[in-house]
């Protein structure tokens, strides 16, 4: 497995570490039947939205009765984001499990070898044939001090053992919080409109990168009346949130992104 690791890293790796974030995270972009920015094997395009704001297709891992499916990618990165987020639907045969990955690295110019900074892997056997959203935390090693220069992605299924049609299918993947002190906040701006509301609002914002984003309607006894996920892209963003069944009173939209959360009070008439 790990020969098979090396060759599939071997045809991106070169431009894919420059890219800073996850490449093709919500597996939106392929060029002769490969997502761009990732090496793959057993690997196919599914075309169906998953949720709202998700795009047209998503990554579909099938195990074969000699060999698994697998998914890599290899990245720069800046930062020690707390977990790796993201959406999944599994179908298991015989008893095979899925894995996901992420390891973060950096470069030692002494030893001229990568120490590892931080891990974080998610793993299951269970089918899971709605899609469902899955967080592999990431531990940091006490030792290394160092902010990662690398992150590395590995998403398999038949991870121990492999038989024909177990799928694996992969969405709208996305790095939560920050354990860094110099953490910057994602949010760059965020509005609500039109206020007062009657039928739906839009929520309109402005981020440093990609992520998850929720949006919960609060009412002012602190009660969540609505709550949404959306993967939204780096730079500017709107989003429509329908009210018609909201009564009419005074309420919060709350949005939360890495582990940051801003409010605006809003009146529906």
């Amino acid at each position: 497995m790990k020969k098979v690791i090396t060759t599939i890293l071997t045809i991106f790796a070169s431009s894919a570490l420059f890219a800073q974030t996850i490449p093709n995270a919500s597996f939106e972009t392929w060029a002769n039947g490969q997502p761009t920015g990732w090496g793959v094997a057993g690997a196919t395009q599914g075309t169906a939205s998953v949720a709202p704001n998700a795009g047209s297709s998503y990554l579909k891992l099938t195990a074969s009765a000699t060999k698994s499916g697998l998914a890599i990618t290899q990245f720069a990165i800046n930062n020690r984001p707390n977990s790796l987020t993201g959406l999944l639907q599994f179908s298991p045969q015989g008893g095979d499990t899925f894995v996901v990955i992420v390891e973060l690295t950096k470069y030692n110019t002494t030893t001229k070898n990568s120490d590892v900074v931080g891990v974080g892997s998610f793993a299951a056997s269970a089918a899971a044939i709605n899609w469902s959203k899955f967080t592999s935390a990431i531990s940091y090693n006490p030792n290394v001090a160092d902010m990662p220069d690398s992150c590395m992605i590995i998403m398999q299924t038949g991870f121990h053992t492999f038989h024909s049609n177990t799928y694996l299918n992969l969405d709208l993947l996305a790095f939560s919080g920050n354990s860094s002190i110099n953490e910057v906040e994602n949010i760059h701006s965020y509005s609500v409109y039109p206020n007062p509301a009657k039928d739906k609002i839009t929520v309109e914002c402005s981020l440093n990168q990609n992520a998850l984003v929720q949006i919960d309607i609060i009412d002012i006894q602190g009660k969540q009346i609505k709550a949404q996920e959306f993967f939204m892209n780096k730079g500017g963003n709107n989003v429509s949130i329908d009210l018609s069944d909201v009564q009419k009173g005074i309420y919060f939209v709350q949005m939360k992104s890495e582990g940051i959360i801003k409010t605006q009070k809003i009146l529906v008439d």
